[in-house]
């Protein structure tokens, strides 16, 4: 996989977590959204700009950035959780879920 480099994953910051309502509360308070959960999960969103993110989309920190910065979008566990693998993607990213290969492409 090669980046698309359309700079979508550096503008929301996403994260899941076991339904917990202090948990909610606790994400609701820093500006997280509920993006998608079931009975069990729930993945929350932070719309916010890296500001590593150079205005041409390109990370400024490219050899040194985070290791979620590297994986991504590693994000297998969604589908074994119980959440749509295309919504672990920001909307308008390159990369989706192929079903098949259980990959992103």
């Amino acid at each position: 996989m090669a980046c698309k480099q359309c700079g979508k994953c550096c503008t929301q910051f996403s994260i899941v977590y076991p339904n917990n309502d202090e948990q909610a509360e606790f994400l609701r308070a820093r500006g997280f959204k509920a993006w998608q959960s079931n009975d069990k999960f729930t993945q929350w969103v932070l719309r916010t700009r890296c500001p590593h993110l150079t205005q041409e989309n390109k990370c400024d920190i490219y050899e040194g950035r985070p290791l979620a910065c590297q994986v991504f979008p590693v994000t297998l566990m969604y589908q074994k959780i119980g959440l749509d693998p295309d919504k672990a993607v920001p909307k308008g990213c390159g990369y989706k879920f192929n079903e098949e290969t259980q990959t992103y492409e």
